[in-house]
């Protein structure tokens, strides 16, 4: 009996989750999801088996920076004999494993004689130490099938002089380059769905025919008008592919068939998918960008040129000498994203969480402190909105009202890390608040501030701030 002749670890691939229907989860296995495709090979009359096996994420413990489980494989034949077992390690980062319903992809493919064998998966979470199996039978061909079985797969593409290997996630058959899924999931966001099938030709002749594509409801009724069309096989036979694009197919699970009449030859191959709820897909689909975007490049990935400029704007508030001077509007878009991803990222790993907080600080501002009289300004442009967009609320706060000469003025003390406060003043009595005073040598007193502000009410910040603040001193804040 000939052993299978090799099982490769291949790739993983991270599949959103915007594609089940609550439904169609239920009635899938809980844990791996495994399907395995046969090929016919001639030339050593063996079947050759590419088995698919989505990992939900969910069963991985993500620690750190990665997720990282363990692989094993075995197949044995009718008697329980093990004829070939393997095993590896893989990971993925944690990031990507953290995204809503992402699943790794492991790709094993082997050969076998004709007989009947058993496939078994274990995937072992290696913090944990918890696993998830999953075995299925396989039949080897005991003779030249008509075709293959019928692979899907939400993306194909043909390889050019660039591709050496495929890319993550993928699988390379002849010049067609394949994403790797056990069961295609379209959504009412991604509808098209992608066949593959190798018919074989046993003659010295070519066969012309037609090919038909159903898509078939779970009562086995056709949901949509059989596209057909013309194909030859050639001697020996050939690669027979194609797609269609679903759109507006109600959610549920169908199954796609592919009928090939061709002279003699007259078969049929076929395969379940699934088609997601909109609904579903959406609220799915908002989750993963919200969680996509906790991570500095994918902050910045959805945003629109403008935007990109917006979130340059403030960074001079933090930045350090002459690290902005590799910014240019003319950028291109994907510059300007990379630039951002790499200023926040050093920060990030000093501070986890420094740039949300530090936006939220400049969303605030606009929303907060917005001032008549400046156009089109926002508001972490005024002086009390580029303050709060630096350092956020203040410790505490003093708030005064006008009252003879004095007018309306406010005082921010700030006494984590260095000890400092900022003095600001509503000489319009309309809300446009200028600083006044401070001892932040990065910011500017106003010259005469203690006769702006009254000698009665500069006595009073005095006491607030624990400083005597001299009459005579009109050059600066900190008279003693």
């Amino acid at each position: 009996m000939l052993l299978p002749i090799h099982a490769t670890r291949a790739f993983r691939l991270a599949i959103p989750a915007l594609l089940l229907t609550a439904a169609a989860r239920a009635q899938e296995p809980a844990g791996l999801n495994v399907r395995a495709v046969r090929f016919y090979r001639a030339d050593t009359k063996q079947t050759r088996v590419r088995a698919f096996v989505q990992i939900p994420y969910t069963l991985i413990t993500t620690g750190g920076n990665q997720a990282t489980w363990e692989v094993r494989v075995r197949v044995s034949d009718s008697t329980g004999l093990t004829l070939y077992q393997n095993g590896w390690t893989s990971h993925a980062a944690a990031a990507l494993a953290r995204e809503p319903g992402a699943e790794a992809m492991e790709i094993v493919d082997f050969a076998v004689a004709p007989g009947t064998y058993r496939l078994d998966v274990t995937v072992q979470d290696s913090v944990s130490g918890r696993q998830a199996e999953r075995g299925m039978a396989l039949q080897g061909f005991a003779r030249t099938p008509d075709a293959s079985d019928l692979l899907l797969s939400p993306a194909m593409r043909v390889a050019d002089k660039t591709d050496t290997v495929p890319r993550a996630g993928e699988l390379r058959d002849g010049t067609t380059l394949i994403t790797a899924v056990a069961t295609l999931r379209l959504t009412p966001l991604r509808t098209r769905a992608y066949y593959l099938l190798e018919a074989y030709n046993s003659t010295a002749s070519p066969l012309d025919g037609t090919m038909t594509v159903s898509v078939l409801d779970q009562a086995g009724k056709p949901v949509i008008p059989p596209p057909s069309a013309k194909v030859q096989i050639a001697p020996g036979g050939g690669v027979l592919r194609g797609q269609l694009d679903l759109d507006g197919l109600p959610p549920g699970r169908y199954t796609m068939a592919v009928k090939v009449d061709a002279g003699p030859k007259h078969f049929e191959r076929s395969s379940e998918f699934v088609m997601a709820d909109l609904q579903e897909t959406m609220a799915k689909d908002t989750l993963r960008i919200a969680q996509e975007k906790s991570t500095d490049e994918g902050y910045f990935r959805y945003m629109s040129p403008e935007e990109l400029d917006d979130a340059e704007a403030p960074l001079y508030l933090i930045a350090r000498s002459g690290e902005l001077k590799a910014w240019a509007p003319t950028l291109s878009v994907e510059a300007k994203r990379r630039f951002l991803t790499e200023f926040w990222q050093q920060r990030n790993q000093a501070t986890p969480g420094i740039r949300q907080a530090f936006y939220e600080r400049v969303t605030y501002a606009n929303r907060a402190f917005v001032e008549r009289g400046r156009g089109q300004q926002p508001g972490w442009k005024s002086d009390r909105g580029r303050i709060y967009a630096r350092y956020g609320v203040p410790d505490d706060s003093l708030a005064k009202l006008p009252e003879g000469r004095a007018p309306r003025w406010t005082a921010w003390r700030y006494t984590h890390g260095r000890a400092r406060y900022y003095v600001f003043v509503d000489r319009t009595g309309v809300g446009n608040w200028v600083l006044l005073t401070t001892d932040d040598r990065f910011e500017s007193t106003l010259p005469g501030w203690q006769d702006i502000l009254t000698p009665d009410a500069v006595r009073e910040l005095g006491q607030y701030l624990g400083i005597n603040f001299q009459q005579s001193d009109f050059g600066g804040p900190n008279g003693q």
